[in-house]
């Protein structure tokens, strides 16, 4: 019999495993290296193999039977469970915490570090592919789990594989499965090192904390490899290799496997919450090619050849990770025989980026000195010991304060530390380099090494300049494989204007009245230009009525899917005025929304025949609770001015840390997915947990029977902070390294040029789930300048690094962008229809008529893939005028969905409406509710009171014996459960 699952990727991937020196197991039954099912070591190995590779002063093994259980009882029996217990399995995985009471012949009787893995020799351990691995769980929502492939090394589950059959949704429900299985069976969360889901075509690795965006493909780190994983997958030269076969040819070699379990492999506290963090493949490749860099660099000095003081720039697009690319350095030079003992000097130029920069080295396993004056600085600069220093370029400067005034005459250039074993790490190497600040860092350190880290284009002037500094580019991560990767999101651009007569008064009010000409062109133009003014830009009424925009667009835009937005304003004083205008904006509206009719407010299709500005009433009606909780916060810095006493509440550097928390912390989850338990037991595809509307009312969310009794459902994350801040209002600060991937929008109302401007608009750029983009809101026409800032790259070096030289590479026009998606996407579902006979889905009989050719699985697959990429483009454009056209096509497709979920109880991921945006959702429940379709619908169980009565309502004797054949399926695979 056919099975694509363990044919096509489960079998391909054991034996390109063992083709790499992995030896196969199947089960792995009690009796096979573990005692019972409950057991997720295989303790017999594990025992063998820690006593072959802890070795005496002889080379002979020692540890005897007694050492060997004290050394099995400190693994199994842990006390951290969960996320800690992982970070702390890890921990003494890598670290020199495990001892054993030594003999008293050697080294005095003295306890002796133990190792689990050999990580100098890999060929010494043991290497097992076990498959179809059972764990019973004993406490979890199921009496066991089977997992399709488990990699363990001496005997430790360090991989739990997935293997789906080929399709669209394939690796979504291997991620939701994964996740599912470390949650029912706790041994397996502290033990495994990574999670790995493959449909053979996509493959993806992740933690056990990683959320589905953050599972990522591996690519090539090592070009050569590529010909080994032709010789041993027997895959010639005219076919490409599959994601499955580059991650297990690659990554899951065992020397890359124990690299990036011990060096890039962290634990790590993310908005008060423990995560594990793996390295992505980018990340992994910079490290190891500066690694080789600088071990070329001892091989020349112990030759007697001067110190090369260029270590090479790593170029890696922003919100990739660079911070975490530099820790990561840190960890395998604290590994390295040869590396070991060189002093890490970490440099910045700005404030915020040093904070950002030293949680992330926090995960280097030693404490970053931070120095806290130039003086300090000079101190930890000198102190000749292998420590890891953090320092700014300039201690004195602050975000929102000017370059100083000190010329490079006044540079003390006094050697401080003459080593050579010094390497200094520069981040965003693009901007002060050539500054006098690093000719005095190269005086004070003549002989360390320097390398660059960046992520914005260099100059056109500076890129000779920064090859002298710094060396060549050694490691490129370009925008366009970010984008590929998911590492971020694309960019998009849309700009905003307010009503010219309150523009004139500002401009009036600003004293530039003169300044203005009569003439209508001229009178236009110069309008323009003084609008940009501080001045103008600060003026009280014109940032009232940007305010009001800015926030019914977010209500209108972002709010729905529940992301927020930064804005930028032009001055300190502006930033002030903006906070208290976004409040009163966000009064203002809910009194227009209390006005609102009652009649308007109960009818289900008010929206669709609604202008704009009642469009927008209404969605703020569905979430009047939510607007009346939040606030808005502005970060700015310290000044002299008079006024600072007054802006206390906003630059005070305390307050800053909680505003930044609470804003990244977010205002709730508005598109939860399904518990795993649904799926595991395929009864109830329907039951979902979802607080829209305020407390539910979801035609998908229908109540629903366990076999076996009533079972309720809450989100871990069902509470919303009590006064949760989604505006965030800057002048300069938190427009670099500032990481939110609840962000969406960033709202510009300052002029901005060149490397700024750049760094500024990628702050919506980081994923976060259904983020499709981050946008980019204009309100003082700043694509002139991003056009003219690209101009002043290398057009070579942006080719390189973005993908082309034109400003649409960065951030393309939002009407450019999602319009022509959801057309294209559109067409694809027509496509689909077109070719099964379907001429459309506007009757009843229409849409049976499909749900009849939907009783093939992979048709029902297919179709469920392009629907979901045509209602995520959608989601996208919506509630834009551009989205009408494709209203009622979407509704139709949705009720297909709906009847298809409840008529065939699909498993996991299929046919999950919670993968779209609340705005396609709201629009299909609508509906729903307006055919009175949840009035006509079979009840999911057979044993049901009105199941009967409800089949013999089915419009035709085809429809009613596919109900009646999913659900005896269903009725029958429950009582075999039980």
């Amino acid at each position: 019999m056919r099975h694509p699952e363990r044919d096509e990727v489960e079998r391909p991937m054991i034996d390109q495993l063992v083709a790499m020196g992995w030896t196969h197991l199947p089960f792995a039954a009690p009796g096979q290296g573990r005692q019972t099912f409950g057991d997720v070591i295989l303790e017999e190995r594990l025992r063998d193999v820690v006593k072959a590779i802890n070795l005496d002063p002889d080379g002979r093994p020692w540890l005897d039977d007694e050492r060997l259980t004290t050394i099995v009882n400190r693994v199994i029996r842990e006390p951290e469970q969960g996320v800690q217990g992982n970070v702390a399995f890890t921990e003494l995985l890598t670290g020199a915490e495990l001892t054993v009471v030594g003999r008293p012949d050697w080294d005095d009787g003295l306890r002796q570090p133990i190792k689990l893995v050999d990580w100098k020799h890999p060929e010494r351990n043991e290497l097992l592919v076990v498959s179809q691995f059972r764990i019973d769980t004993f406490k979890g929502r199921r009496p066991y789990v089977v997992l399709d492939l488990v990699l363990f090394v001496n005997g430790l589950p360090f991989a739990v594989i997935e293997c789906k059959n080929p399709g669209p949704t394939a690796v979504d429900e291997a991620i939701i499965q994964l996740h599912g299985y470390v949650n029912d069976a706790p041994d397996l969360a502290r033990f495994a090192q990574l999670l790995i889901a493959t449909d053979r075509e996509t493959a993806q690795y992740g933690t056990i904390t990683s959320p589905h965006e953050y599972f990522a493909a591996w690519r090539f780190v090592e070009p050569a490899v590529e010909q080994t994983i032709r010789a041993e997958t027997g895959k010639p030269a005219d076919q490409p290799l599959l994601e499955q076969e580059i991650l297990v040819g690659e990554m899951l070699r065992l020397a890359t496997l124990l690299n990036v379990i011990r060096d890039f492999t962290v634990g790590q506290v993310v908005d008060d919450r423990q995560v594990k963090i793996v390295a992505r493949w980018q990340q992994y490749r910079a490290v190891r090619r500066l690694v080789r860099r600088l071990e070329e660099r001892q091989r020349a000095i112990s030759a007697t050849v001067a110190p090369d003081p260029h270590g090479g720039v790593t170029w890696h697009t922003q919100g990739s990770g660079k911070s975490l690319t530099m820790s990561f350095l840190v960890r395998v030079l604290r590994g390295h025989e040869e590396l070991r003992g060189f002093k890490v000097v970490v440099v910045t130029d700005r404030l915020d980026l040093e904070e950002q920069i030293r949680h992330s080295l926090g995960t280097t396993g030693e404490t970053p000195l931070r120095a806290t004056s130039v003086a300090d600085a000079r101190v930890h600069l000198a102190r000749a010991r292998p420590d890891l220093v953090l320092v700014t370029i300039q201690k004195s400067r602050d975000e929102d304060e000017p370059d100083s005034d000190e010329d490079e005459s006044q540079v003390v250039a006094s050697a401080l530390n003459d080593s050579d074993e010094i390497v200094v790490l520069v981040d965003e190497a693009h901007r002060s380099q050539s500054s006098w600040q690093h000719a005095r860092l190269r005086g004070n350190l003549p002989n360390a090494v320097l390398i660059g880290f960046t992520g914005t284009p260099i100059l056109r002037g500076r890129k000779k300049t920064t090859q002298e500094i710094f060396g060549p580019i050694l490691d490129v991560y370009a925008l366009k494989d970010a984008e590929r990767d998911r590492a971020i999101v694309p960019l998009r651009y849309e700009s905003r204007e307010v009503p010219g007569a309150v523009i004139d008064r500002a401009i009036l009010d600003a004293g530039f009245a003169d300044a203005v000409p009569g003439d209508g062109n001229q009178r236009e133009q110069a309008v323009r230009q003084l609008a940009r003014h501080r001045e103008v830009l600060e003026a009280a009424e014109l940032i009232r009525a940007k305010a009001d925009d800015m926030f019914r667009y977010w209500v209108r835009y972002a709010m729905p899917d529940r992301f927020s937005a930064q804005v930028v304003a032009v001055s300190r004083k502006a930033a002030v005025r903006y906070q208290r205008a976004l409040l009163e904006a966000r009064a203002r509206l809910l009194v227009e929304v209390q006005e609102l009719s009652p009649a308007l407010l109960y009818d289900p299709m008010a929206w669709e025949e609604a202008d704009e500005r009642t469009q927008i009433l209404l969605e703020a009606a569905e979430h009047r609770e939510l607007l009346e909780r939040i606030t808005a916060a502005a970060v700015i810095s310290q000044g002299s001015t008079p006024d600072d006493a007054a802006w206390q509440e906003w630059t005070d550097k305390a307050r800053h840390k909680e505003y930044i928390r609470r804003f990244k912390d977010g205002f709730g989850e508005a598109l939860e997915s399904e518990p795993d338990r649904m799926w595991s037991d395929h009864a109830g595809a329907l039951s979902h947990w979802h607080p829209i509307h305020d407390g539910g009312g979801e035609p998908w969310r229908v109540d629903v029977t366990v076999p076996g009794g009533e079972v309720t459902y809450s989100p871990a994350d069902a509470a919303v902070p009590a006064e949760p801040i989604v505006f965030i209002v800057v002048k300069s600060m938190l427009l670099t390294g500032f990481d939110a991937p609840v962000e969406q929008i960033l709202f510009l109302d300052r002029p901005m040029q060149s490397v700024e401007l750049l760094q500024a608009i990628a702050r919506p750029n980081r994923p976060r789930k259904h983020k499709a983009f981050g946008l980019i809101v204009d309100y003082v026409g700043v694509s002139a300048e991003l056009a003219q800032a690209l101009s002043d790259y290398d057009p070579e070096h942006l080719r390189e690094v973005v993908g082309d030289t034109d400003a649409d590479a960065v951030m393309m026009p939002l009407d450019e962008a999602v319009v022509p998606e959801l057309r294209d996407q559109q067409q694809r579902v027509a496509i689909l229809l077109a070719e099964q006979g379907v001429s459309g889905l506007d009757t009843p009989e229409q849409r049976e008529e499909l749900l009849a050719l939907l009783d093939d699985p992979e048709l029902r697959a297919e179709f469920d893939d392009v629907t979901r990429t045509f209602l995520t483009a959608l989601n996208a454009v919506l509630p834009r005028a551009e989205a009408l056209e494709y209203q009622e096509f979407a509704r139709n497709l949705g009720i297909v969905q709906y009847l298809a979920r409840r008529r065939y109880r699909d498993a996991r991921a299929h046919f999950n409406p919670y993968r779209y945006g609340l705005k396609v959702r709201q629009l299909i429940d609508a509906h729903i509710r307006v055919e009175g379709i949840l009035q006509r619908i079979p009840p999911v169980t057979i044993t049901a009171d009105d199941f009967a009565e409800k089949v013999d309502a089915l419009p035709d004797d085809r429809a009613r014996a596919l109900e009646m054949k999913h659900a005896m399926r269903e009725h029958i695979r429950a009582c075999f459960r039980s």
